[in-house]
This record gives structure tokens, sequence and C-alpha cells, in this order.
């Protein structure tokens, strides 16, 4: 379908995705990359030293976004494991120190007994 009965059909606006494939090595999709990038500055009249106004992506360009986002969320669990640790080790800790604290009077009051007292 040429461009411009697509962008007649369904507007000027729309973003194109153009798919291509290009077979070999590293070096063959390198060369790929530049031809489609030379062929698109000269499509949209892409003064030289300027930025692209569009975008050359690879499968290289979304690892790197996977990634990205599973680094964040791999921080993210240990954050979290971090802080659930430490309120699980403050819980253990409150609840040995209030069975101590019942003990210590137990504990007292065995002695106590054991020298001969009756009373606790």
């Amino acid at each position: 379908m040429p461009i411009t009965t697509y962008q007649q059909t369904y507007g000027y606006n729309d973003s194109i995705d153009i798919y291509a494939r290009a077979n070999g090595d590293i070096a063959a999709m390198e060369r790929a990359k530049d031809e489609v990038r030379v062929l698109m500055r000269a499509r949209r009249h892409n003064a030289p030293g300027t930025a692209d106004d569009f975008e050359v992506e690879t499968n290289d360009t979304y690892m790197d976004i996977y990634k990205q986002i599973t680094s964040i969320f791999f921080s993210v669990i240990v954050g979290i494991s971090s802080i659930a640790l430490v309120v699980g080790g403050i819980v253990i800790m409150n609840i040995m120190l209030v069975s101590v604290t019942e003990r210590t009077r137990e504990l007292a009051c065995a002695r106590r007994w054991a020298h001969g007292s009756a009373m606790c």
C-alpha cells in the first residue's frame, strides 16, 4: 500500500511503524540501520546536524528496556523484603522480651521456694 494512500485513509497524524529484517551478522544489522537512517532523513528532509525526528529500534532496544524494568523490579523486591525482615526481627525481639520478663518473676519465685521461703 503506498504511504499516501495509507495517510489518506488513516490520517496524517498517526505514527507509522515499518518493520524490516536484516540477514547476517551484527555488521549487516548496523549497515541496515545506517541505510534506514539515511533514507528516512532524506525522505523527511532533515538538515545535516539536526536530530532525527524518527526512531530506529532494534531488539537490543527492547532488551535494554526489559533490563531496566527488571532491575527496578528487583530493587523494589529487595527493599520490600528488607523491610519485612526488619519488622519480623522486631516482632520476634518483642515476643522474646515479654517472655523473659514474665519468666523472670517465675524464676525469682522458684529460687525463693528452693531456699525455703513459702511466699512468692
